[in-house]
């Protein structure tokens, strides 16, 4: 097959380009590891997970791939095309392992990576709406005899209630779903929702044995 042909093919895979999520991505490379590490072949293992992977961005990608490596490319030459898949940096670091021939801790290195900035992404998001929340109940909690004295306290009580049940409902849905990237912002703030409940409470008690 010709140099074209090959090239042709590349350009096929670069059609190919629908987003995976990041833990698609982070199975699809751990199984592949695996595979490899197994002494399995490398189109087989491609052609396995194109028929597999309950994904379908990554099924194609994956189809992609094995009939781009079958004409004569590499791995990385493959992978370069399946931008919703791989990132330049990752296509690099899978030519260095082909390179050296440790293409499995390669590809360990990529799942390594994905980890770390999910984790990241995660406790960086906590971090954001962890002090928006604090704000907001500290602010209630100090305005509560300035709220008890007017009309609005019953509108305004009937809006917080409104919005700390969709609040709510979205951190039940995401949990329940099993969101990869919002696991842990999810896990983060349940463990802070009692101290700041109990903090609501303490403000509205101590407004009581004020009045009476």
């Amino acid at each position: 097959m010709s140099r074209t042909d090959r090239e042709r093919i590349v350009v096929g895979v670069v059609a190919s380009n629908a987003r995976v999520g990041s833990r698609q991505k982070r199975d699809f490379l751990a199984t592949l590891r695996l595979q490899l590490e197994s002494g399995l072949p490398l189109v087989g293992s491609l052609h396995q997970q194109a028929e597999f992977s309950g994904d379908p961005a990554c099924q194609a990608c994956c189809a992609a791939m094995a009939q781009s490596i079958e004409a004569g490319n590499t791995l990385a030459e493959a992978a370069a095309g399946c931008r919703g898949l791989f990132t330049r940096f990752e296509v690099v670091a899978i030519a260095e392992g082909e390179r050296v021939g440790e293409l499995p801790s390669a590809l360990r290195a990529i799942e390594d990576d994905l980890e770390w900035r999910g984790k990241l992404r995660s406790q960086a998001v906590a971090a954001l709406i962890y002090p928006v929340m604090v704000l907001n109940v500290g602010y209630f909690s100090l305005n509560v005899p300035t709220l008890l004295a007017g009309h609005v306290f019953g509108y305004l009580i009937g809006g917080v209630l409104f919005n700390l049940a969709l609040y709510s409902g979205w951190l039940l849905i995401s949990r329940g779903h099993g969101l990869g990237s919002m696991r842990g912002v999810v896990d983060t703030i349940f463990l802070t929702l009692p101290p700041l409940r109990w903090t609501i409470g303490n403000a509205i008690l101590w407004h009581q044995k004020a009045l009476y």
